[in-house]
């Protein structure tokens, strides 16, 4: 679960950057999640990162969900929608909080 939920950071900050690097009136940098995978699509594409091909499907046993659905678009100053998302295994959990600027960390857990 914690490889699924660095890979759900590392897409949340690649989209923030492309969306800086090219985010425009006619260009649209989107995060897209389902419960089985995420994506970073730029118009309707999926995109790139080195090794990482979108969409980029989360093992069986984990499920992701949110506060607030999918897309997250990303302008190009970086921000987006507030929004905590949680992933889940089994009897385990982690969350991860998006910040309006775009900023996205793990919560740590008491």
């Amino acid at each position: 679960m914690k490889t699924s939920r660095d890979d759900v950071i590392a897409a949340l900050f690649f989209a923030q950057q492309v969306a800086m690097s090219r985010a425009s009136d006619t260009n649209t940098i989107r995060f897209l999640f389902s419960a089985s995978q995420i994506s970073v699509e730029e118009n309707g594409t999926p995109l790139v990162n080195g090794s990482v091909i979108y969409p980029l499907p989360l093992p069986s046993n984990v499920n992701l969900s949110a506060t607030l659905g999918s897309p997250y678009t990303f302008d190009k100053l970086g921000r987006t929608n507030t929004a905590v998302l949680t992933i889940s295994s089994g009897s385990s959990s982690a969350q991860i909080q998006l910040t309006a600027s775009g900023y996205a960390y793990y919560i740590l857990q008491p």
